[in-house]
């Protein structure tokens, strides 16, 4: 009950904050969350490839997940994005993200708290973020035992450059669906300042 509360409570937090601050346009920390609240399974590892789509920039990356508990795992990142047509510039990074609430196991949805950092060349300087996401899911079984996860982010996030931070803030909203059982592919809605779209496949192996 206590951390159902505490769960709650941090969820509030952050959806308020997202009322009262002016989100700014996606950088390398938020190409988008395309993961849901689940984590990989222990000792499992899936690697997907993304192409992003926004009003004034596009971005393909990579990402790769590996499970290191029930409860969590981590990821790392990697791509090119390319800002209102300036050229592309190399982005990387990675999170680790903790499932705190478990659809399988009572809880009405599963919740997850991801704590992610970026590095993104930028031009004269080096775009570094670090911030917080709360990420929720749920799975619904469909045909043949196939599934469909519906999935939401708020990601808050600090980003510096040329000796400037930013308290910044952006979401997302889409969708997995279980292809098979090693491939997922992702459908995503990206609310930085302008939007964004991101489609890709996901690979369990």
């Amino acid at each position: 009950m206590r951390r159902t509360l505490l769960t709650w409570g941090v969820t509030v937090t952050v959806l308020t904050a997202g009322l009262l601050l002016s989100p700014v346009k996606a950088s390398g920390q938020f190409l988008g969350q395309v993961s849901t609240a689940r984590t990989v399974d222990q000792g499992a590892n899936d690697v997907g490839g993304f192409l992003g789509l926004y009003d004034q920039a596009m971005a393909v990356f990579g990402q790769y997940r590996r499970g290191f508990s029930r409860t969590a795992d981590i990821g790392a990142f990697a791509g090119f994005f390319d800002p209102e047509g300036g050229g592309a510039r190399l982005t990387l990074g990675g999170d680790v993200k903790f499932q705190v609430l478990d659809d399988q196991r009572a809880d009405p949805f599963d919740l997850a708290l991801d704590t992610r950092l970026a590095l993104t060349d930028y031009p004269g300087s080096f775009l570094f973020s670090i911030g917080e996401s709360v990420v929720f899911s749920h799975d619904f079984k469909i045909t043949r035992g196939s599934v469909l996860a519906p999935y939401g982010a708020v990601n808050l996030r600090l980003d510096h450059a040329r000796s400037e931070t930013n308290l910044e803030i952006a979401a997302a909203g889409g969708v997995k669906w279980e292809l098979s059982d090693l491939i997922d592919a992702y459908g995503e809605l990206v609310i930085d300042e302008d939007l964004g779209l991101v489609l890709g496949l996901n690979f369990k192996i």
